[in-house]
């Protein structure tokens, strides 16, 4: 079905000893390091780092099966400097832009570490500090009511809409149905009411995310400049920093065009890499793509567009064009700048200024998300940076701060660590990760990065660290009868009373790992030896054993892990909670405990007799 090489590529071998010199001057300033600089192999962090990456991509794939992954690429990067990057599978297949089904894909163009592509809502922080660079100016204030400069928005006078507050998803404003304006229409086109964007109601700390937020931002930075969205943003936020990025590709190179990946969803159905965007026809458009019209003259359009008209053409909300370092480098530029430096909202504790729809969300600086003590992915760290998500993408580019709590303020860290991925294609709709910002692939990514920089720095590998708290199992075979291993358990349930625990998930998954190495420690194994026959059914990716789950009415496996009690007569004793472990390597040891000993039978202890 698929045929193509998934070795791993990056530079960090070719520059060993170069890139460990880095690594260590700066990795080792101001913090507690168990070995020296000597008793660190570089070049073996990176082999092992590239092999991790590689099996990623590949996940189970045997006999020419589709990789898990299209295409992956990450960066390491400490003090400024890169000390590894990585990349595995592939930029761009061979096939079509519309194969036909089961039609053979090879790899045309693989993924480099320096391979460009659409990085979705990651973006976001490039518009965040084109605002910030122009508040630093004084010719934006960041306070001040967005509707006393933005034509369209001046129905909204005293509403208090600020530039800040629209950066952070804090300023009432909600996504309608389409939140970018095709061309020739203008802003004041497409939302003659543009009251109708904000929410009745809510208090004036709600946190909701919406992507028409940064179409307003967009605005105000076309109405500040007199320049278009995409060439101020490249003045402001990227030429400064050095990056060949540009949005919709407007201002990258054609080099970096040639060399560009495009994003693809998995077809089960057809057994095919479906491009979803920037396919060969995309690259090669001029001018630089944009939502229009089919008759619009597009070069005419441009030239006499006008500035604040349709901020929303080259896509603030997502549409920005870069590699994986280049994303690093827009966090990194956010340490030093003022305008974004400290939070502008959190979630309170009861979550009442949260939205529906918005439960991942814990704190917001302008264009920033602030994830304090994720222990599940970061032990003891907070993560500052943001994620994205678009036609088949999944990015990631984040501070790690190493402090489980955030203390208000960011400032410049010249030891400062950032850790950015890109993930082209996803085969199967990714497992939710356990971290909330994260999907299991991007999460695995996040891993490795961490594991990187903690090896080169001398100290355990977050992943071991976590493990010590949180353990890890692999029960999951592939190759058992699974129906035939329930039958069994039900039989001994008949003849003992107990209660059957299926668990179905599969190794890997590290929720599925963490919830099976939870029941190995001995408190669980007391309550399971007295309680209950546990079942461990490996589905997949789900894609297997999926029969086992439709025996006692569960219809869907959701994620990983699905956990079903079921009684000696075969009822399911918790038909409305059985996905409600898929995030289990995060729940504490004692809510664990407690879930499993409430479904336990009253089963009459000997030794009170």
């Amino acid at each position: 079905m698929l045929v193509r090489k998934m070795k791993a590529e990056r530079t960090f071998g070719a520059r060993s000893a170069v890139v460990g010199a880095l690594a260590f001057a700066s990795l080792t300033g101001g913090s507690a390091i168990s070995a020296t600089p000597a008793e660190v192999d570089a070049e073996a962090v990176g082999m092992e780092a590239d092999a991790a990456l590689a099996a990623l991509v590949e996940g189970n794939s045997k006999n020419g099966e589709a990789a898990a992954l299209a295409g992956a690429s990450l960066v390491v990067m400490r003090g400024g400097k890169v000390v590894y990057e990585g990349a595995a599978g592939c930029a761009r297949f061979d096939a079509p832009d519309e194969p036909e089904k089961g039609e053979q894909q090879s790899c045309a163009r693989p993924m480099r570490a320096d391979t460009k592509a659409r990085v979705a809502s990651v973006s976001k922080v490039a518009v965040a500090l084109a605002a910030a660079r122009l508040a630093d100016e004084g010719v934006l204030n960041l306070d001040a009511d967005l509707a006393g400069l933005v034509d369209w928005l001046a129905p909204l006078d005293g509403r208090g809409l600020t530039l800040r507050r629209v950066l952070a998803h804090v300023a009432g404003v909600r996504d309608p149905a389409a939140y970018w304006v095709a061309a020739p229409a203008t802003m004041s086109d497409a939302f003659p009411d543009p009251a109708a964007l904000l929410a009745e109601g809510d208090g004036e700390e709600t946190f909701a995310y919406a992507n028409i937020n940064y179409g307003i931002a967009a605005g105000a930075i076309e109405t500040t400049t007199g320049e278009r969205f995409d060439l101020a943003v490249r003045r402001l936020a990227l030429a400064p920093l050095g990056l060949d990025a540009g949005f919709n590709w407007s201002g990258v190179s054609g080099k970096a065009r040639s060399r560009a990946a495009t994003i693809y969803r998995w077809d089960e159905t057809a057994g095919v890499w479906l491009p979803q965007i920037d396919g060969g026809k995309d690259l090669r458009q001029r001018p630089p793509h944009f939502l229009a019209s089919d008759d619009l003259d597009r070069a005419a359009y441009l030239k006499a567009y006008r500035p604040a008209d349709n901020p929303t053409l080259f896509s603030p909300q997502g549409g920005l064009r870069a590699s994986a370092e280049d994303i690093a480098r827009l966090v990194a530029a956010t340490t030093a700048t003022p305008a974004l430096a400290t939070p502008v909202w959190r979630a309170s504790s009861d979550r009442s200024n949260v939205a529906p729809g918005n439960e991942w969300a814990k704190a917001f600086a302008a264009g920033l998300e602030i994830n304090e003590d994720d222990f599940a992915v970061a032990p003891g760290r907070t993560l500052i940076g943001h994620a994205g998500e678009a036609y088949g993408l999944y990015s990631g580019a984040w501070r790690v701060i190493d402090a489980p709590a955030f203390d208000g303020l960011l400032d410049a860290d010249d030891d400062a660590l950032i850790i950015s991925f890109l993930v082209t294609g996803v085969k199967g709709e990714p497992a939710p990760g356990v971290g909330v910002a994260f999907h299991a692939p991007t999460e695995a990514m996040m891993r490795i990065g961490l594991n990187v920089a903690d090896r080169l720095a001398g100290r355990p590998p977050t992943a071991a660290v976590a493990n010590e708290e949180h353990p890890e199992a692999r029960p999951f075979e592939q190759f058992r009868n699974a129906n035939l291993d329930v039958d069994r358990a039900l039989a001994a349930a008949r003849a003992d009373g107990k209660t059957v625990a299926l668990v179905l998930g599969g190794n890997w998954c590290h929720d599925s790992r963490g919830l099976a190495g939870r029941l190995e420690q001995p408190r669980f194994q007391a309550l399971l030896d007295r309680g209950f026959h546990l079942v461990y059914v490996d589905v997949g990716r789900r894609n297997r054993n999926l029969d086992v789950a439709r025996r006692f009415g569960v219809d869907e496996v959701k994620g990983t892990p699905t956990v079903i009690f079921v009684s000696p007569n075969g009822e399911t004793l918790n038909p409305g909670a059985v996905h409600d472990w898929r995030n289990a390597a995060s729940r504490t040891v004692d809510e664990t405990y407690a879930y499993f000993a409430k479904h336990a039978p009253k089963l009459e202890d000997s030794r009170s007799r």
